[in-house]
């Protein structure tokens, strides 16, 4: 019986010895790998500060095609906080296009006539102060897009995304601050309402 004992205990020991070496073999490759993603963003990153201005298109297109995820959202963030509005006019499309809703805040625009502001009032309390509007379409050829059925037809120009649905519409400016801010504005309503979209 301790025979036996004795040899399950070395079968154990064996295991345990085996998985430990496993464990540490892993954890030294996943270390060296983290290491050269690093070493690999760096030289992205630089790359995006290129004075050339080619250069630093060039790459963030290269970002954005490849499989990590990660580095497409280094390149949209980064350009979206650049100087160059080429640059932010590029990262705003790839991050609109890439989204599957669109979040959109509401307010009574508060410089509107009083008849605005009752009119904005209504439709806040009816439908709320926060949209989420889902998107069905989407065209990268001319950065167009449509949300829901129907409902709205959407497009990134330069540095602005505006929704449409006949008379009505929202149109947004990218800010300094990187948000997307604009009016919601329907002449049937009429609604008058200051509307901000988080891009993140």
């Amino acid at each position: 019986m301790s025979s036996i004992h004795s040899k399950l205990g070395a079968a154990l020991l064996l295991t345990f010895v085996a998985m430990n070496g496993v464990s540490a073999q892993s954890a030294s490759e996943i270390i060296e790998k983290a290491r050269a993603e690093a070493k690999e963003f760096n030289e992205f990153k630089l790359a995006l500060e290129d004075p050339d201005q080619s250069v630093r298109l060039a790459v963030f297109e290269q970002m954005l095609k490849q499989p990590a995820a990660p580095l497409r959202m280094m390149a949209i963030q980064a350009g979206l906080t650049s100087s160059d509005d080429i640059m932010r006019s590029r990262a705003l499309v790839a991050q609109i296009l890439d989204m599957d809703h669109l979040v959109i805040h509401l307010k009574v625009n508060e410089k509107a006539n009083s008849k605005s502001q009752e009119a904005t009032k209504k439709l806040l309390l009816r439908d709320g102060d926060v949209w989420r509007l889902s998107i069905r379409q989407k065209n990268p050829d001319d950065n167009t897009f449509s949300i829901g059925v129907g409902e709205y037809s959407g497009k990134v120009n330069g540095l602005q995304v505006s929704l449409l649905r006949g008379p009505s519409g929202m149109h947004f400016q990218l800010d300094d601050n990187n948000r997307l801010v604009g009016r919601y504005t329907s002449p049937n309503g009429p609604i008058d309402a200051v509307v901000t979209m988080e891009l993140f």
